[in-house]
């Protein structure tokens, strides 16, 4: 009577254990994109604006309408996004953003935005 007693003891820690190591190993794991970060408003000089989202593969750029995809690209000096369509560079405050066969985008700085005052009485 023991025996059928741990038998299905014994068969449901087996399956347990199984479980545990079905499927790929964790060095094997896809991983996971991160999402973008907020969108985050640029303003040039002329009254020039996009937004901005990036993480650490990509950048997305909104103008209007029109949205462009760059991809993250090697650079020593700034982080630096590419594409057929445009080059982004972001040093800091310094942001260099070069749309194809559009050079005005000069001056371009992160938005500051200031906080709202608190009224008095």
């Amino acid at each position: 009577m023991r025996r059928r007693t741990l038998f299905p003891i014994v068969l449901v820690a087996g399956v347990l254990v199984a479980g545990f190591h079905v499927g790929p190993a964790a060095t094997d794991a896809v991983p996971v994109p991160q999402p973008l970060k907020s969108a985050e408003r640029i303003t040039c000089a002329a009254n020039r604006h996009f937004l901005l989202r990036t993480d650490a593969e990509r950048a997305q750029i909104q103008i209007g309408n029109r949205r462009l995809e760059l991809q993250r690209a090697p650079s020593a000096i700034s982080q630096r996004y590419r594409s057929e369509e445009a080059t982004l560079m972001l040093d800091g405050e310094f942001i260099a953003f070069v749309p194809k066969g559009d050079a005005g985008w000069t001056d371009c700085r992160h938005a500051r935005i200031a906080p709202a005052s608190i009224p008095k009485g």
